[in-house]
């Protein structure tokens, strides 16, 4: 069967994609009957596994009352269910949910609230976002914007305006050319320059990853990330953590924020919130941020929405989702493949062609560098020829990331590292 009129990102009809045809546990199977072990959890979502039988019965359940309703009008039982057991995941000051059925509307939720909510407080000078260079925020117009990433950003040039970047801590390669350890955290003077050089009262939020996910497996220390907090708080600027990755599961917790103990004022989720079955994400925010919503001028209400937004179907996912969580204690056994990969992965630190592994729950970096001059290695088209080896994973220039399901086995885990290892070492000839 011939795909080309299946329009997809990155593939743009230059090689024939192979058709899936069953997907279940960690592999996926196409019409030829080749076996791929799936180290990608789809798009990173499907982190319990393709084919999970709950999700099924769940959806055909709700089917039988009714497919959709608009909640503009209307709310249903099952968004409740999911809004209040998301909430129950965070501290107390975390108060609403607003559902929407992606990660970069997700986002786009969070830029038009955090705007809006200056504008409602009569501080309308508040207009610009701070984000990281290299950080992913999703594909739309205003989430490329605030992303650091110039190879989405540069055909689109220029985007938004009032999107200011800074340096992640980035330590392996420090873009200001300095060492962890004697640098002083030079990467947030970067913000407090930013923040002094426009004035906090231009400033609206700042959007990071916890953990940057696209940007390749970056995962700052406590430090770091509480101060990026600390100092946007005491200049009156709204933190937003994007987890649409790190999120449900993916980085060894529910949320990112908790494995910190540092909390933002709005949370972006979404991926692993309902495995891959249903487009679902949204943002979790404050009482503090809603309650300047709560008001009977429209005005100063947030008129903003998506048609599926709150979509009946995805909402059962997602609480059937945290329902699998919580009954089979998906949480444990998450760090607990942690220590497992951790173990495994020491077998590569040796390897010339490697310059640094990093991991953080179920997200996995291996840094790739040249044998002979330490410098960074990109491969072309690796994750091609990982795939055509039979294993699905992420390639990000010379970071080959892993994001496998958390029901990955000891076996599996042998065979992925085994793929990569020969795969590598064949193309280098060594």
């Amino acid at each position: 069967m011939n795909s080309r009129s299946f329009w997809t990102s990155e593939t743009q009809m230059f090689y024939e994609r192979e058709q899936i045809v069953k997907a279940e546990g960690c592999y996926v199977w196409d019409s030829s009957g080749k076996r791929y072990l799936d180290f990608n959890s789809g798009t990173w979502n499907v982190i319990l596994g393709h084919s999970r039988p709950e999700f099924k019965d769940v959806l055909l359940s709700q089917l039988k009352d009714f497919e959709y309703i608009p909640n503009v009008r209307f709310f249903h039982k099952t968004g409740v269910d999911l809004a209040e057991k998301l909430l129950n995941l965070l501290p107390d000051e975390f108060s609403h949910v607003y559902f929407t059925s992606g990660g970069a509307e997700a986002v786009e939720t969070s830029i038009k609230l955090a705007r809006q909510y200056w504008y409602n407080k009569e501080k309308k000078g508040k207009t610009r976002f701070i984000s990281l260079y290299e950080s992913y925020h999703g594909s739309t117009l205003a989430a490329m914007s605030l992303s650091g990433d110039p190879w989405s950003r540069m055909p689109f040039d220029p985007l938004l305006k009032d999107f200011l970047h800074i340096y992640p801590q980035y330590c392996y390669r420090c873009r200001l050319g300095l060492q962890s350890g004697s640098c002083n955290y030079a990467c947030l003077n970067d913000l407090k320059y930013q923040i002094a050089f426009y004035g906090a009262e231009s400033i609206c939020a700042i959007i990071i990853e916890p953990i940057m996910g696209v940007g390749g497996v970056i995962i700052p220390d406590k430090k770091y990330l509480t101060d990026v907090v600390n100092i946007c708080r005491e200049n009156d600027i709204i933190v937003i953590f994007d987890e649409v990755t790190t999120g449900i599961g993916r980085a060894g917790n529910y949320f990112a924020c908790q494995e910190y103990d540092i909390y933002p004022d709005i949370i972006v989720f979404g991926k692993g919130i309902s495995n891959g079955t249903q487009p679902l994400a949204g943002i979790i925010v404050t009482a503090e941020v809603f309650n300047e919503f709560l008001s009977p001028e429209i005005a100063n209400q947030f008129r903003h929405g998506f048609t599926n937004s709150g979509h009946p179907l995805a909402c059962c996912a997602g609480k059937t989702q945290l329902e699998i969580f919580e009954r089979e204690s998906i949480i444990p056994t998450c760090r607990e493949k942690e220590q497992l990969l951790k173990m495994k992965l020491d077998g590569l630190t040796n390897k010339p062609y490697i310059g640094e592994i990093r991991i953080k729950g179920l997200m996995v970096a291996i840094e790739l560098i040249d044998p002979i001059t330490k410098k960074e290695l990109v491969i072309d088209s690796l994750d091609i020829k990982l795939k055509e080896a039979g294993l699905v994973v992420s390639q990000m220039c010379q970071v080959v990331c892993l994001m496998p399901p958390v029901i990955i086995t000891e076996d599996q885990i042998d065979s992925a590292l085994g793929i990569i290892e020969q795969v590598i070492e064949q193309t280098l000839n060594i």
